[in-house]
């Protein structure tokens, strides 16, 4: 939505209160995708229980208890993915019962239909928060129970044969795992496309991730580095210097252990000498080629 708007990501939404007015937060697009979905989210409820063989009043009793919801009310005014989430599950569960009802006409349009729409919904909802994955195995039990069923020879019409059976596997692996994969690949792509820019939650992300954002400060600040050159190496959480000490470990300890007597080499928090270290080559450079060599 902030893309579709125009948004450029200046406000971080730091601090409780800050005005969006004075910010110029387009704040009323951000709100109205949650509030549209979340409107939609109650007729949805609504065909779930109709589609599930439920009276009217049951139906209308459902979606106006989702209707009514403070919860439901105040997430959909809110600049949150809750909204998104909730519609996505809803609509995954009412294209599987669809699904479900075709199951007397195997791989027909309609089937096929609704089996991709329940991929797609399952998609959404995994590529808006991770605990949607419990809406794929609330679905994906009702898939097993469905396939188990396929084999029940006490079944109207008998079990399917196991090359027809293998069809039917093969079409909801096809439908539930591999496109709702995919789709979650695309949305990964509408990311790195669209959020290109550093922000701050790039100490979540690897270095490598952060050299390919555009105005990072670690790249802007970066500097090749040669072989022979002399470097100092800082740990970015407890910021302590790779430090060399003269000492050596001991042979054998107190409690028995042995180690190698190797160099002591520790986190140093101060400035000192022995925290510079010079970057040598695996291989020695011709004496007339000693300068110049790029790390890699």
């Amino acid at each position: 939505m902030g893309w579709f708007v125009g948004y450029d990501g200046h406000f971080h939404f730091d601090n409780i209160g800050d005005s969006y007015i004075k910010n110029n937060v387009p704040y009323v697009a951000f709100r109205a995708l949650p509030a549209l979905l979340g409107a939609l989210t109650v007729p949805t409820v609504f065909l779930i229980m109709w589609e599930s063989g439920y009276t009217l009043p049951a139906a209308i009793v459902a979606s106006g208890l989702v209707l009514f919801d403070n919860a439901h009310i105040g997430q959909t005014r809110l600049i949150l993915l809750d909204a998104t989430l909730v519609f996505a599950m809803s609509v995954s569960v009412l294209s599987y019962v669809r699904f479900y009802k075709m199951r007397h006409d195997p791989f027909g349009r309609k089937w096929w239909k609704w089996l991709l729409l329940t991929g797609v919904a399952l998609s959404c909802v995994i590529s808006t928060k991770y605990v949607g994955v419990f809406t794929f195995f609330t679905i994906g039990s009702a898939v097993a129970l469905d396939l188990w069923g396929l084999l029940d020879i006490n079944r109207k019409g008998g079990a399917l044969s196991l090359p027809l059976f293998g069809k039917h596997f093969a079409a909801r692996v096809t439908g539930l795992i591999l496109v709702p994969f995919m789709f979650y690949l695309f949305w990964f792509q509408v990311h790195f496309a669209v959020l290109n820019r550093s922000g701050p939650g790039n100490d979540f992300m690897s270095p490598e991730f952060q050299e390919t954002l555009s105005d990072n400060i670690m790249t802007a600040n970066s500097v090749g580095i040669d072989y022979f050159d002399s470097i100092t190496l800082r740990h970015k959480e407890t910021k302590t210097y790779l430090h060399s000490h003269p000492d050596k470990y001991p042979l054998r300890y107190e409690d028995g252990r042995v180690s190698s007597q190797g160099q002591q080499v520790t986190g140093y928090p101060f400035n000192d000498t022995n925290n510079h270290w010079q970057v040598l080559p695996a291989k020695p450079f011709p004496e007339d080629q000693l300068s110049g060599h790029r790390v890699k």
